[in-house]
């Protein structure tokens, strides 16, 4: 991965902490997100500069908070009720914006030709993480199978821009994020919740 740079989200922690220890080794700058401030992930920013050869870089950000949003980026779903302020529980929540990155991966595939970037969106298990275990009452694998599956989604050989892996396997996403006119919907929907912050 010489000449890569890698901007990794929820890098602090679980899936994407144990991705960050991977990704740390092999790429040339790794730009790191979390809700902590610099001084809370000290340690860990130190342990993948011992580890690993990658320039590092924090960002900051409450992805809860649009403002947040907004500022690393300047350096079934229901589209009638996106906010779920009816029937709201963790898990529908949950469920919805994973439906809506996968179908805003699929949009952003079809505006490449073959030329253009790669646009991959996975699941990448049933990993042993603090969200995990607020929700169900399951195990879950290692964060680091979970990491394996980011890295090679990121590194790796997929048959096609748009694809959708499912714990490292190709599969098909649901018939909703293929849904042309639902992915336009929610293109406008999503443009008109953030208008304030282009």
């Amino acid at each position: 991965m010489n000449g890569t740079t890698v901007v990794l989200t929820g890098a602090t922690s679980g899936i994407g902490e144990a991705a960050a220890r991977r990704f740390a080794a092999t790429c040339d700058r790794l730009i790191l997100h979390g809700p902590e401030s610099r001084g809370d992930v000290v340690s860990l920013l130190g342990t993948l500069a011992a580890d690993g050869r990658a320039e590092l870089h924090h960002l900051e950000a409450d992805l809860d908070d649009l403002d947040n949003v907004s500022r690393p980026a300047t350096r079934t779903l229901d589209l009638d009720d996106i906010g779920l302020e009816h029937g709201y529980s963790p898990v529908r929540a949950y469920a919805q914006s994973k439906l809506a990155m996968v179908a805003h991966a699929l949009t952003q595939a079809g505006r490449w030709d073959e030329d253009g970037p790669r646009i991959v969106s996975i699941s990448p298990g049933v990993i042993g993480t603090r969200l995990l275990h607020a929700m169900f009452a399951v195990r879950g694998a290692d964060p680091g199978h979970g990491a394996r599956n980011v890295v090679e989604a990121a590194t790796g050989s997929i048959p096609y821009s748009g694809a959708y892996l499912d714990d490292g396997r190709p599969a098909h996403p649901s018939a909703q994020a293929r849904d042309e006119a639902f992915r336009a919907r929610l293109a406008t929907v999503t443009h008109r919740l953030i208008s304030a912050w282009l």
